[in-house]
């Protein structure tokens, strides 16, 4: 007879969903209209609240590509450990997955773990030199570690590739 609503936080799921409006900041503002049925139980609108507020799970990758857009999902979340989890999983089963090594060593960079950033981005630029990307992250991590001459080094060399139109390793 009467109708109730609430407002709920969901995280952002897509990009492509109508009802997730442009420019969004990672969540979205759901409404969960509860609407009573006659004879006045709240159970049906109880439950259709529970299902705005824990919305399904992906199912659990099964390959390197599954894993590594989940640490992608992870990263941009700010959530590094959960995705260099994914991104080592992912580097395990495929271990020449130049862009997995490439956004370990960016996740590693953000939480100020310098060892290891370098050791991705160095693995990335081995596995594929030709993206000029690489090499400006780890002019980042050069950067932060006092090595300057490597970072400009690494800054003319993506530069370079970035001139010659190899932005993304083409």
């Amino acid at each position: 007879m009467g109708w109730t609503s609430a407002r709920v936080h969901t995280p952002l799921r897509s990009n492509h969903d109508p009802w997730i409006p442009a420019g969004n900041s990672g969540t979205i503002h759901c409404i969960a209209t509860l609407k009573r049925n006659l004879s006045g139980s709240t159970q049906p609108a109880q439950s259709d609240l529970r299902r705005a507020m824990n919305p399904k799970q992906p199912p659990e990758p099964v390959d390197s590509n599954g894993f590594h857009d989940r640490g992608n999902l992870r990263s941009r979340n700010g959530s590094y450990e959960s995705a260099i989890a994914d991104y080592s999983k992912a580097i395990d089963m495929g271990q020449d997955f130049a862009e997995a090594h490439y956004n370990r060593g960016a996740s590693y960079y953000e939480i100020g773990n310098y060892v290891e950033a370098l050791a991705d981005l160095n693995r990335a630029i081995d596995l594929d030199p030709k993206t000029a990307r690489y090499y400006s992250q780890r002019s980042l991590v050069y950067l932060f570690t006092d090595r300057t001459d490597l970072a400009e080094a690494d800054e003319e060399m993506c530069e370079e590739l970035r001139n010659q139109g190899l932005d993304d390793g083409s």
